[in-house]
Protein backbone atom coordinates (compact mmCIF):
# COMPACT_ATOMS: atom_id res chain seq x y z
CA UNK A 1 0.00 0.00 0.00
CA UNK A 2 1.38 3.24 -0.94
CA UNK A 3 2.67 5.72 1.79
CA UNK A 4 -0.42 8.35 1.46
CA UNK A 5 -2.78 6.01 0.93
CA UNK A 6 -1.67 4.04 4.12
CA UNK A 7 -1.85 7.66 6.09
CA UNK A 8 -5.54 8.09 4.88
CA UNK A 9 -6.34 4.51 5.90
CA UNK A 10 -4.54 4.70 9.20
CA UNK A 11 -6.44 8.25 10.32
CA UNK A 12 -9.59 7.26 9.64
CA UNK A 13 -9.08 3.91 11.19
CA UNK A 14 -7.74 6.19 14.61
CA UNK A 15 -10.93 8.41 14.42
CA UNK A 16 -13.16 4.95 14.18
CA UNK A 17 -11.68 2.88 16.95
CA UNK A 18 -11.31 6.58 19.15
CA UNK A 19 -14.81 7.18 18.58
CA UNK A 20 -15.85 3.43 19.52
CA UNK A 21 -13.52 3.15 21.72
CA UNK A 22 -12.60 -0.28 19.60
CA UNK A 23 -11.85 -1.46 16.42
CA UNK A 24 -13.03 -5.05 14.72
CA UNK A 25 -11.18 -7.31 12.20
CA UNK A 26 -14.05 -6.54 10.07
CA UNK A 27 -13.61 -2.93 10.12
CA UNK A 28 -9.91 -3.10 9.42
CA UNK A 29 -10.25 -5.19 6.72
CA UNK A 30 -12.67 -3.39 4.83
CA UNK A 31 -10.62 -0.01 5.22
CA UNK A 32 -7.48 -2.09 4.01
CA UNK A 33 -9.03 -3.17 1.31
CA UNK A 34 -7.96 -6.41 -0.87
CA UNK A 35 -4.58 -4.78 -1.84
CA UNK A 36 -3.53 -4.84 1.80
CA UNK A 37 -0.42 -7.05 2.43
CA UNK A 38 0.39 -8.96 5.90
CA UNK A 39 3.11 -6.21 6.94
CA UNK A 40 0.22 -3.35 6.03
CA UNK A 41 -1.63 -5.83 8.44
CA UNK A 42 1.25 -5.71 10.75
CA UNK A 43 1.75 -1.44 11.28
CA UNK A 44 -2.08 -1.21 11.69
CA UNK A 45 -2.14 -3.87 14.73
CA UNK A 46 1.21 -2.25 15.92
CA UNK A 47 -0.61 1.14 15.90
CA UNK A 48 -3.64 0.05 17.94
CA UNK A 49 -1.49 -2.20 20.26
CA UNK A 50 0.72 1.63 20.77
CA UNK A 51 -2.79 3.30 21.53
CA UNK A 52 -3.75 0.84 23.87
CA UNK A 53 -7.48 -0.15 21.86
CA UNK A 54 -8.51 -3.31 21.56
CA UNK A 55 -8.48 -5.27 17.94
CA UNK A 56 -11.60 -7.35 18.81
CA UNK A 57 -13.70 -9.84 16.35
CA UNK A 58 -17.16 -8.38 16.95
CA UNK A 59 -18.75 -5.26 19.48
CA UNK A 60 -20.38 -7.45 22.01
CA UNK A 61 -16.41 -8.74 22.02
CA UNK A 62 -15.55 -5.30 22.94
CA UNK A 63 -18.42 -4.49 25.29
CA UNK A 64 -17.58 -8.36 27.54
CA UNK A 65 -13.29 -6.64 27.52
CA UNK A 66 -14.65 -3.43 28.51
CA UNK A 67 -16.42 -4.87 31.39
CA UNK A 68 -13.98 -7.08 32.25
CA UNK A 69 -11.28 -4.13 32.91
CA UNK A 70 -14.16 -1.64 34.59
CA UNK A 71 -14.40 -4.49 37.28
CA UNK A 72 -10.64 -4.64 37.91
CA UNK A 73 -10.45 -1.39 38.11
CA UNK A 74 -13.20 -0.88 40.37
CA UNK A 75 -11.60 -4.08 42.73
CA UNK A 76 -8.24 -2.03 42.47
CA UNK A 77 -9.80 1.27 43.68
CA UNK A 78 -11.31 -0.77 46.63
CA UNK A 79 -8.24 -1.69 47.09
CA UNK A 80 -6.43 1.23 47.37
CA UNK A 81 -8.89 3.04 49.66
CA UNK A 82 -8.58 0.04 51.86
CA UNK A 83 -4.80 0.83 52.31
CA UNK A 84 -5.67 4.42 52.16
CA UNK A 85 -8.19 4.01 55.57
CA UNK A 86 -5.48 3.27 57.94
CA UNK A 87 -3.65 6.87 58.69
CA UNK A 88 -1.29 8.19 61.26
CA UNK A 89 -1.21 12.02 62.30
CA UNK A 90 2.64 11.91 63.07
CA UNK A 91 4.38 11.60 59.36
CA UNK A 92 7.65 10.62 61.50
CA UNK A 93 6.01 7.75 63.09
CA UNK A 94 4.32 6.63 59.99
CA UNK A 95 7.84 6.37 58.18
CA UNK A 96 9.14 5.24 60.93
CA UNK A 97 6.80 2.03 60.59
CA UNK A 98 6.80 1.38 57.25
CA UNK A 99 10.39 1.28 57.06
CA UNK A 100 10.38 -1.53 59.94
CA UNK A 101 9.17 -4.09 57.73
CA UNK A 102 11.69 -3.47 55.60
CA UNK A 103 14.55 -5.53 56.54
CA UNK A 104 18.08 -3.70 55.45
CA UNK A 105 19.98 -5.41 53.24
CA UNK A 106 24.05 -6.39 53.69
CA UNK A 107 26.41 -6.26 50.85
CA UNK A 108 25.42 -10.08 49.80
CA UNK A 109 21.79 -9.02 49.57
CA UNK A 110 22.00 -6.10 47.53
CA UNK A 111 24.12 -8.62 45.84
CA UNK A 112 20.92 -11.36 45.72
CA UNK A 113 18.63 -8.77 44.50
CA UNK A 114 21.06 -6.88 41.87
CA UNK A 115 21.12 -10.58 40.26
CA UNK A 116 17.58 -11.72 40.82
CA UNK A 117 16.32 -8.57 39.15
CA UNK A 118 19.12 -9.10 35.87
CA UNK A 119 18.05 -12.81 35.81
CA UNK A 120 14.39 -11.85 35.71
CA UNK A 121 15.24 -9.28 33.20
CA UNK A 122 16.57 -11.59 31.12
CA UNK A 123 14.10 -14.00 31.57
CA UNK A 124 11.69 -11.32 30.21
CA UNK A 125 14.15 -10.73 26.69
CA UNK A 126 14.50 -14.40 25.80
CA UNK A 127 10.82 -15.43 26.03
CA UNK A 128 9.82 -12.13 24.24
CA UNK A 129 12.23 -13.25 21.52
CA UNK A 130 10.99 -16.58 20.85
CA UNK A 131 7.79 -14.85 19.77
CA UNK A 132 7.96 -14.24 15.85
CA UNK A 133 5.90 -11.10 15.87
CA UNK A 134 8.52 -9.43 18.66
CA UNK A 135 10.94 -9.40 15.55
CA UNK A 136 8.16 -8.03 13.31
CA UNK A 137 8.02 -4.95 16.04
CA UNK A 138 11.26 -4.75 16.75
CA UNK A 139 12.16 -4.02 12.75
CA UNK A 140 8.95 -1.64 12.86
CA UNK A 141 11.03 0.31 15.89
CA UNK A 142 14.22 0.36 13.97
CA UNK A 143 12.63 2.31 10.70
CA UNK A 144 11.16 4.55 13.06
CA UNK A 145 14.65 4.93 14.75
CA UNK A 146 16.25 5.26 11.07
CA UNK A 147 13.76 7.94 10.34
CA UNK A 148 14.13 9.78 13.72
CA UNK A 149 10.69 8.88 14.91
CA UNK A 150 12.26 7.75 18.40
CA UNK A 151 15.17 8.62 20.33
CA UNK A 152 18.20 6.59 20.31
CA UNK A 153 18.12 7.03 24.54
CA UNK A 154 14.37 5.44 24.77
CA UNK A 155 15.61 2.68 21.93
CA UNK A 156 18.59 1.76 23.74
CA UNK A 157 20.29 1.37 27.13
CA UNK A 158 22.91 4.15 26.73
CA UNK A 159 24.77 6.55 29.39
CA UNK A 160 23.57 9.59 28.18
CA UNK A 161 25.79 11.63 30.57
CA UNK A 162 28.46 10.76 29.25
CA UNK A 163 27.76 12.89 26.20
CA UNK A 164 28.79 16.07 25.53
CA UNK A 165 26.01 18.96 25.25
CA UNK A 166 25.93 19.09 21.30
CA UNK A 167 26.58 15.19 20.86
CA UNK A 168 23.19 13.69 19.36
CA UNK A 169 24.05 10.07 19.96
CA UNK A 170 24.59 9.41 16.09
CA UNK A 171 27.21 6.10 16.18
CA UNK A 172 25.04 4.55 18.73
CA UNK A 173 22.19 5.01 16.61
CA UNK A 174 24.33 3.44 13.28
CA UNK A 175 25.61 0.99 15.60
CA UNK A 176 21.57 0.00 16.40
CA UNK A 177 20.43 0.18 12.89
CA UNK A 178 23.58 -2.60 11.72
CA UNK A 179 22.44 -4.71 14.63
CA UNK A 180 18.91 -5.04 13.28
CA UNK A 181 19.86 -5.48 9.57
CA UNK A 182 21.74 -8.41 11.48
CA UNK A 183 19.46 -10.09 13.54
CA UNK A 184 16.82 -9.64 10.11
CA UNK A 185 19.10 -11.47 7.98
CA UNK A 186 19.46 -14.37 10.85
CA UNK A 187 15.91 -14.39 11.56
CA UNK A 188 15.44 -14.78 7.68
CA UNK A 189 18.08 -17.51 7.74
CA UNK A 190 16.20 -18.97 10.51
CA UNK A 191 12.63 -18.87 9.25
CA UNK A 192 14.62 -20.84 6.10
CA UNK A 193 16.16 -23.46 8.20
CA UNK A 194 13.05 -24.25 9.87
CA UNK A 195 10.65 -24.78 6.75
CA UNK A 196 13.49 -27.27 5.59
CA UNK A 197 13.67 -29.13 8.52
CA UNK A 198 9.72 -30.15 7.13
CA UNK A 199 10.75 -30.89 4.06
CA UNK A 200 12.02 -34.60 3.07
CA UNK A 201 15.67 -33.40 2.25
CA UNK A 202 15.54 -31.53 5.19
CA UNK A 203 14.42 -34.73 7.66
CA UNK A 204 16.80 -36.93 5.79
CA UNK A 205 19.63 -34.31 6.96
CA UNK A 206 18.11 -33.31 10.04
CA UNK A 207 21.12 -33.39 11.88
CA UNK A 208 23.18 -31.03 9.52
CA UNK A 209 20.08 -28.86 9.43
CA UNK A 210 19.78 -28.90 13.16
CA UNK A 211 23.43 -28.10 14.07
CA UNK A 212 22.98 -25.11 11.25
CA UNK A 213 19.93 -24.13 13.53
CA UNK A 214 21.45 -24.16 16.63
CA UNK A 215 24.63 -21.75 15.46
CA UNK A 216 21.89 -19.36 14.28
CA UNK A 217 20.27 -19.26 16.86
CA UNK A 218 22.89 -19.28 19.24
CA UNK A 219 24.31 -16.08 16.81
CA UNK A 220 21.18 -14.37 17.02
CA UNK A 221 21.04 -14.57 20.72
CA UNK A 222 24.06 -13.03 21.02
CA UNK A 223 22.93 -10.38 18.84
CA UNK A 224 20.22 -9.73 21.07
CA UNK A 225 21.92 -9.19 24.21
CA UNK A 226 24.50 -6.91 22.70
CA UNK A 227 22.17 -4.52 21.09
CA UNK A 228 20.82 -3.77 24.85
CA UNK A 229 17.74 -2.48 23.83
CA UNK A 230 15.85 -0.47 26.80
CA UNK A 231 13.46 -2.26 29.22
CA UNK A 232 10.63 0.11 28.18
CA UNK A 233 10.91 -1.21 24.90
CA UNK A 234 11.19 -4.94 25.88
CA UNK A 235 7.84 -4.32 27.74
CA UNK A 236 6.60 -2.94 25.08
CA UNK A 237 7.19 -6.14 23.02
CA UNK A 238 5.80 -8.21 25.65
CA UNK A 239 2.73 -6.37 25.46
CA UNK A 240 1.99 -8.25 21.78
CA UNK A 241 2.47 -12.28 22.97
CA UNK A 242 0.60 -10.99 26.61
CA UNK A 243 -2.63 -9.61 24.54
CA UNK A 244 -1.83 -12.55 21.91
CA UNK A 245 -2.69 -15.17 24.56
CA UNK A 246 -5.20 -13.03 26.49
CA UNK A 247 -7.65 -13.19 23.41
CA UNK A 248 -6.80 -17.23 23.43
CA UNK A 249 -7.85 -17.41 26.72
CA UNK A 250 -11.21 -15.81 26.15
CA UNK A 251 -12.06 -18.20 23.23
CA UNK A 252 -11.09 -21.34 26.09
CA UNK A 253 -13.39 -19.41 28.43
CA UNK A 254 -15.88 -19.53 26.00
CA UNK A 255 -15.75 -23.41 24.97
CA UNK A 256 -15.26 -24.16 29.06
CA UNK A 257 -18.91 -21.52 29.58
CA UNK A 258 -20.30 -23.94 26.64
CA UNK A 259 -19.39 -27.24 28.50
CA UNK A 260 -20.88 -26.04 31.80
CA UNK A 261 -23.99 -24.86 30.21
CA UNK A 262 -24.57 -27.69 28.47
CA UNK A 263 -23.75 -30.53 30.78
CA UNK A 264 -21.26 -32.12 28.23
CA UNK A 265 -17.75 -31.61 27.30
CA UNK A 266 -16.96 -29.89 23.71
CA UNK A 267 -16.27 -33.54 21.97
CA UNK A 268 -19.41 -34.96 23.19
CA UNK A 269 -21.46 -31.75 22.08
CA UNK A 270 -19.92 -31.64 18.49
CA UNK A 271 -21.22 -35.41 18.43
CA UNK A 272 -24.80 -34.44 19.11
CA UNK A 273 -24.74 -31.95 16.84
CA UNK A 274 -23.74 -34.51 13.91
CA UNK A 275 -26.16 -37.12 15.52
CA UNK A 276 -29.25 -34.09 14.93
CA UNK A 277 -28.24 -33.67 11.25
CA UNK A 278 -28.68 -37.23 10.35
CA UNK A 279 -32.35 -36.96 10.61
CA UNK A 280 -35.63 -36.61 12.62
CA UNK A 281 -34.98 -40.15 14.63
CA UNK A 282 -31.56 -39.31 15.54
CA UNK A 283 -32.86 -36.39 16.50
CA UNK A 284 -35.16 -38.06 18.74
CA UNK A 285 -32.58 -40.34 20.36
CA UNK A 286 -30.53 -37.17 21.26
CA UNK A 287 -33.44 -35.52 22.68
CA UNK A 288 -34.29 -38.67 25.05
CA UNK A 289 -30.31 -39.09 25.78
CA UNK A 290 -29.84 -35.30 27.13
CA UNK A 291 -33.47 -33.40 27.51
CA UNK A 292 -32.23 -30.90 24.48
CA UNK A 293 -33.23 -30.85 20.95
CA UNK A 294 -31.19 -30.00 17.89
CA UNK A 295 -32.06 -25.93 17.85
CA UNK A 296 -29.82 -26.51 21.35
CA UNK A 297 -26.81 -28.40 19.80
CA UNK A 298 -26.52 -26.76 16.86
CA UNK A 299 -26.37 -23.19 18.66
CA UNK A 300 -23.99 -24.83 21.52
CA UNK A 301 -21.90 -26.01 18.20
CA UNK A 302 -21.99 -22.68 16.55
CA UNK A 303 -20.16 -21.35 19.68
CA UNK A 304 -17.68 -23.84 20.08
CA UNK A 305 -16.74 -23.43 16.84
CA UNK A 306 -16.50 -19.83 16.46
CA UNK A 307 -14.42 -19.98 19.20
CA UNK A 308 -12.12 -22.14 17.94
CA UNK A 309 -12.05 -20.22 15.08
CA UNK A 310 -10.53 -17.13 16.77
CA UNK A 311 -8.20 -19.64 18.36
CA UNK A 312 -6.59 -20.92 15.60
CA UNK A 313 -6.74 -17.09 13.98
CA UNK A 314 -4.37 -16.06 17.07
CA UNK A 315 -2.24 -19.14 16.36
CA UNK A 316 -1.60 -17.96 13.17
CA UNK A 317 -1.34 -14.43 13.66
CA UNK A 318 1.28 -15.14 16.42
CA UNK A 319 3.28 -18.33 14.40
CA UNK A 320 3.15 -20.22 17.54
CA UNK A 321 0.38 -22.73 19.09
CA UNK A 322 -1.66 -22.22 21.64
CA UNK A 323 0.49 -24.44 24.09
CA UNK A 324 4.04 -22.61 22.88
CA UNK A 325 2.19 -19.21 23.64
CA UNK A 326 0.87 -20.13 27.07
CA UNK A 327 3.91 -21.67 27.92
CA UNK A 328 6.08 -18.28 26.35
CA UNK A 329 4.32 -15.77 28.18
CA UNK A 330 3.82 -17.61 31.32
CA UNK A 331 7.64 -17.03 31.03
CA UNK A 332 7.59 -13.49 31.03
CA UNK A 333 5.18 -13.26 33.70
CA UNK A 334 7.77 -15.43 35.98
CA UNK A 335 10.63 -12.96 34.75
CA UNK A 336 8.30 -9.87 35.67
CA UNK A 337 7.89 -11.57 39.03
CA UNK A 338 11.37 -11.85 39.67
CA UNK A 339 12.52 -8.25 38.77
CA UNK A 340 9.16 -6.82 41.00
CA UNK A 341 10.05 -8.60 43.63
CA UNK A 342 13.85 -7.48 43.70
CA UNK A 343 12.87 -4.01 43.10
CA UNK A 344 10.16 -3.96 46.54
CA UNK A 345 13.28 -5.15 48.75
Amino acid sequence: MKSGLRRQVEKKLKEQAIKQGFITIDQINECLGDEATVDDMDEVHIMFNNMKIDVVDSPEEALKRREKKDKEKARRHEAQMASQSMRYDDPIRMYLREMGKVPLLDREGEIRLARQIEDGQAMIEQAVFRCPTSFRDLFSLGARLEKGKIRIEDFLQVDVGAWGPLYTGRRERQRALRAIRRIARLQVEIEKLNKKLKTKSGKRRSKAVNAQLAKCEKKMTKELVDLKLHRQQIARLAERPKNLAARIAESQKEISDVEREAGFTATEIMGFARECAKGPGAVRRVRRATGRGKAEWLAFERRIRNARRKIRRVEVEAKMTTEELTELVGAIEEGERLVADGKKR
